[in-house]
């Protein structure tokens, strides 16, 4: 199975943001970020500053909620989709 774009950028932030060595292996068969990573509230925050970063988006405006990020398949959809604004719209 050919990993997407989007899919290589959440690992890269995975990896860089939340100081992990995940192989791509591991994030192929991973559904949820706590498969991969420890997860408390911190970790959460760190993880979506470093997408809004990644993906030029402003999650600001929509608190996408706790669950979002951690269903990784959920978030890798949203993000195709462009269902967050960008960090250059207006509010």
């Amino acid at each position: 199975m050919q990993t997407s774009s989007t899919r290589r950028r959440l690992r890269h932030v995975i990896n860089t943001a939340l100081r992990a060595n995940v192989s791509e292996e591991a994030f192929a068969s991973a559904r949820r970020l706590d498969e991969l990573v420890s997860v408390d509230s911190l970790t959460i925050l760190e993880f979506a500053m470093a997408i809004e970063t990644e993906f030029g988006i402003d999650l600001t405006s929509t608190n996408p909620g706790r669950e979002l990020f951690m269903d990784l398949n959920r978030l890798e959809v949203r993000l195709q989709n462009g269902s967050f604004p960008t960090s250059s719209s207006d509010r």
